[in-house]
Order: C-alpha cells, then structure tokens, then sequence
C-alpha cells in the first residue's frame, strides 16, 4: 500500500480479537519507532512490550476514570518511557528553551502506528492511564511515573472496515504564507 493509503487506513482502534501480535511484526513496529528521527538524534525513548503475564497487570493500570475499557482485547503494549538522559537533549533544551522529547515520542509512535496498520494490525495511543501502576506492571521505579508518556495498544483488529475519518477543512488548518 502506498503512503497516502497507510495514512487513509490508519485509525484508533478499539475493537481487537485477543489474537497475540507476532513477534517479527513486534520487531518491526518496534524498529520503525527506533528509527524514527529526533532532534540532535537523542533518541530520547524507552519502549516496554507487555504482552503475556504482566497484560492483565497493565491493563488494570490503564483502565483509569473510565477510559480505555477496550485494552483487554489488545494482543500487545507498548510503554513509552521518555530517556532524558542525553547530554545533548539537556543542552537543546537550555539553548533553545524548548523541550523536544515529547515530539520526538510522538514522532515514534507516529511511526510504530503507521507500521502496525501496514502489517495489518490495529493500534491506539494511549495517554490516560495511572503512571505509578504502570510502572510497578513494567518493573520500574514508581518516581519514573511521570516519564511514562504514552502506550501503544496494538492488536489484530475484529473488522477491517475503516470508519470514515472526519477532519477540518483544508481552508481551516492550511495557510500559505508568501
């Protein structure tokens, strides 16, 4: 499937069979995060699979205020931890006065979304969820809460169908400035 189309089909999903995700397809959903690019190339991430025991654990976690009753079904977790480590990122962000670790996460699950639509699965990212248990369900310490950023729920989806997508107007978001 060409781009355009990846971009059509990708969608949040709610609805997985249980199914597991295969661990080559793991692998290279993994790997499209990993390769994604990031200011000054910090690579500023951590990504935890949770897939067989610690599922039931995680998903408690993520079951917050109502929200992401769905995430039983998923065949697969990945935890984003933000790795904020790098000298350079410390530097950027006391030069620039800008923090570029949330957009360099966002670009990689961005990425990690788009591969598991291409290989057939379904993903949802996923921001509401409880940090400390997430962290004890990945084996963590719980003062990292607050650099769990985000999860990607990713499972064989129950339909193929596509919801149709409904967005703003190019008029509304696009200005050209000449």
């Amino acid at each position: 499937m060409n781009f355009r189309e990846l971009v059509d089909k990708r969608e949040s999903c709610r609805a997985y069979t249980g199914g597991m995700v295969e661990r080559n397809d793991l692998d290279a959903i993994l790997r499209a995060g990993c390769m994604s690019p990031s200011a000054k190339n910090t690579q500023p991430w951590k990504f935890y699979v949770v897939q067989y025991e610690k599922k039931e654990v995680l998903c408690e976690a993520i079951k917050v205020m109502g929200f992401n009753k769905f995430v039983d079904n998923a065949g697969a977790f990945i935890v984003i931890v933000a790795d904020n480590t790098s000298v350079m990122d410390k530097l950027a962000k006391v030069v620039t006065s800008r923090d570029f670790i949330e957009n360099d996460i966002g670009i990689a699950v961005a990425s990690m979304t788009y591969q598991a639509t291409d290989l057939g699965y379904g993903s949802c990212i996923l921001g509401a969820f409880n940090g400390k248990e997430v962290c004890k369900a990945i084996g963590i310490d719980e003062k990292k809460a607050k650099d769990v950023k985000l999860i990607l729920a990713v499972g064989k989806r129950v339909t193929d169908e596509v919801r149709e997508k409904t967005r703003k107007s190019y008029r509304e978001t696009i200005v050209y400035v000449d």
